[in-house]
């Protein structure tokens, strides 16, 4: 079991009474059996994760008192037993080893795997009632934690999750996906089955001034996926963090906190409360926000939108789309190119930036094969400045220069790739990117120009060796001869070239890509961002908290 995911296991709240446990970690949401619930904002379930009506119900009971978290291989000794029920339920194969590390986490007696994934969130289908939107993972924890429950040791909702126990019968507990644990020694649960559906009638409205990051639609997009996650981890932080939005695509995106799905055309007319922070997150947003005195107004931009083009060349956006975006007086890029182009465009003031983070228990460094040596870029016809024409033609020069000692791998639109390539990936969830990526000796950046380049990133935090045109965002995470290789536009095939030919030059930045951008993995990045969100408020004489 790797470090990273260990140190994700162990990790809880402040209080220690809430741990993410990332079971569905690795693997993509599948299609969804009849009998499955679905995702927080209303995708078809990961069929891995429900089961019809009964379960085995696996849990393990420790048997030393083995607490100490250093080194994290050192786990408690554990005796494990199954409680098998009607129906099927499948566990990931090292479900045992994640249990283990719960029991090592919390000094619990006992730890359970559950079937299911999230909490009933206003956005999922299905049977029953539904939290509000807003609610969140460590909202729900705070409120059950002060209340006594009525019902016995464990609490579960089938098809849904709200788990909940009462060792000492004063307070509840809840965790997400896989673990329960009773932090005090205490005979063997009989019944893992009570359910009482009370909570819901309670108030799970995180406290403190709202910070709602607007978003026009929620799907496995790159700028969507930065919003999600942002969120969550503001919300790690205490921040009353929200995602408000109008419509949904099928995404595998899971997320800690129910988004408020609101239609665009009555964002105008929504009652934010008084002093809440409004990001509009891209520049289409703006203009369905209102122009309110008594809200913080936010611009964040991920890219300069007013260079977007369609496959028409036609402008993506209009000018007066532009200026009322522009207008708004407190501005936050993701990149210093991304300022420079806007301030170059729009003849406005430079604005302050934070960089995108990224997810380093996902995307990090294994070995590779130089035999053939793998080399992976993002396929994206449908995007013109994401240079697909400049990608067909590298690799139609590779192939012919290196033959079978290159693998040509693309991932992303699901269009036919060009007829060279080995293998087309597919459009991929994060999980499924980060597991290609971290087989890659070598990543393409083609692009004429990009906000940030989460590719470019995924890949350095992979250890892959990035040859990147200079196209502007990665230059913010990644410097020439140190841990990626830029070129011109017109360049790339000879940069690509020296890459594969000079293994001193390959493996050294690989070996120097992971650590340069340890510092931008998201809990950082949410720190950065909650400095930013708190000297706004304190413009106003507000406070987050």
């Amino acid at each position: 079991m790797p470090q990273h995911l260990y140190k994700r296991v162990l990790k809880g709240s402040d209080e220690g009474n809430w741990i993410r446990s990332d079971l569905a970690s690795g693997r993509d949401y599948g299609p969804a059996a009849k009998y499955s619930r679905v995702d927080a904002d209303g995708a078809d379930g990961d069929e891995m994760l429900f089961a019809r009506r009964g379960k085995p119900v696996l849990f393990r009971r420790r048997t030393s008192a083995a607490l100490d978290l250093e080194p994290l291989e050192s786990l408690p000794e554990t005796s494990s037993t199954t409680f098998t029920r009607m129906g099927v339920c499948r566990y990931p194969d090292d479900v045992l080893q994640r249990l283990d590390a719960a029991l090592l986490a919390t000094g619990a007696e006992y730890a359970v795997a559950l079937d299911n994934g999230l909490l009933p969130f206003a956005q999922q289908k299905g049977q029953g009632r539904r939290l509000a939107g807003g609610a969140t993972y460590w909202s729900v924890n705070k409120v059950l934690g002060a209340r006594k429950p009525k019902y016995p040791r464990l609490s579960t909702a089938k098809g849904r999750t709200v788990v909940a126990h009462n060792p000492d019968g004063n307070g509840v507990v809840v965790a997400d996906d896989v673990f329960v644990w009773d932090p005090e020694p205490a005979p063997a649960p009989s019944e893992w089955l009570a359910y009482a559906p009370d909570y819901l009638d309670l108030d799970f409205e995180p406290e403190g001034l709202p910070v709602v990051f607007c978003a026009i639609d929620i799907g496995d997009w790159g700028g969507v996926i930065v919003l999600c996650r942002l969120v969550e981890d503001l919300c790690a932080l205490g921040v009353n963090a929200q995602l408000m939005h109008a419509v949904h695509h099928k995404h595998s995106i899971k997320m800690p906190f129910s988004p408020r799905k609101v239609e665009s055309n009555q964002w105008k007319d929504y009652p934010f409360k008084p002093g809440s922070v409004v990001v509009r997150t891209n520049w289409w947003s703006g203009s369905f926000l209102p122009d309110r005195d008594d809200l913080i107004p936010v611009s964040f931009m991920q890219d300069c939108e007013s260079r977007f083009r369609n496959t028409d060349g036609e402008a993506n956006i209009t000018k007066a789309v532009a200026d009322r975006y522009l207008a708004v007086p407190n501005r936050v890029a993701n990149s210093p190119w991304v300022v420079d182009a806007v301030v170059e465009d729009h003849e406005v003031e430079p604005m302050p930036w934070i960089p995108i983070g990224i997810d380093t228990r996902k995307f990090y460094p294994e070995p590779k094969a130089d035999d053939p040596l793998r080399i992976i870029a993002m396929w994206r016809p449908c995007t013109p400045r994401r240079g697909s024409e400049r990608l067909e033609a590298l690799y139609e020069r590779l192939k012919k220069t290196y033959g079978k000692k290159v693998s040509l791998d693309v991932f992303g639109e699901t269009k036919p790739a060009p007829k060279v390539v080995d293998k087309h990936w597919g459009w991929l969830s994060a999980d499924k990117v980060a597991e290609v990526m971290r087989g890659a000796a070598i990543c393409v950046e083609p692009s004429d120009y990009q906000g940030w380049g989460m590719v470019p990133h995924q890949a350095i935090s992979c250890g892959s060796a990035l040859v990147s045109t200079r196209c502007g965002g990665p230059e913010a995470f990644a410097t020439h001869d140190e841990n990626a290789w830029f070129v011109e536009h017109d360049d790339l095939f000879e940069g690509v070239c020296r890459v594969i030919d000079d293994a001193d030059l390959r493996h050294r930045l690989q070996e120097a890509g992971p650590p340069s951008v340890a510092h931008t993995a998201w809990p950082e990045v949410g720190k950065q961002w909650k400095a930013y969100l708190e000297g706004l408020a304190a413009q106003r004489g507000l406070t987050l908290g």
